[in-house]
């Protein structure tokens, strides 16, 4: 198996299939890396995508993390699209943990305006057992509604090369 230290080095055109889950938001210049994604995929291949979603709910977290933006449909679209990807499927998942999500952004900004610059939540462990849990019933429904929530903590897409 031959490993390589940078994207340059791997050759053009070299794979079917390249995922991309939960890194694109840690890039800067997302549009650069959808590009050189672009170019590892040989003619056809297919990009599969995680992103965390809706803009409106980027936080502090978001920031200490290292997270540049959140997506929705349209702006991860407008992202592939300029690349020369065609977006084949999208949806949002984890539509319960929205009103966390929701709930932390405002902990945290009211964490910080009492002082504190401390970015961790205790969450007990009964909780991770509830998050279990709902995570499963979430799957469940998306199998239902064939993979189209209209809202959602994530978002995944499927995107072919055009």
């Amino acid at each position: 198996m031959q490993t390589f230290a940078r994207l340059q080095d791997i050759p053009r055109y070299s794979f079917h299939l390249v995922t991309a889950l939960d890194c694109i938001e840690h890039i800067e210049d997302d549009r650069q890396a959808i590009h050189d994604i672009h170019t590892l995929l040989k003619p056809n291949g297919h990009l599969l995508i995680t992103v965390p979603a809706f803009q409106s709910l980027y936080s502090l977290y978001d920031a200490a993390v290292g997270h540049y933006r959140r997506y929705d449909r349209h702006s991860i679209r407008v992202l592939l699209e300029t690349s020369r990807f065609s977006v084949l499927k999208s949806s949002y998942f984890f539509p319960s943990l929205v009103p966390v999500a929701i709930f932390r952004k405002h902990w945290l900004a009211c964490k910080r305006l009492l002082g504190s610059n401390s970015f961790k939540m205790h969450i007990p462990n009964d909780n991770f057992q509830i998050f279990s849990f709902i995570s499963q019933l979430d799957f469940r429904i998306m199998k239902m509604v064939n993979f189209k929530f209209p809202i959602g903590f994530f978002l995944v897409v499927l995107a072919k090369k055009c």
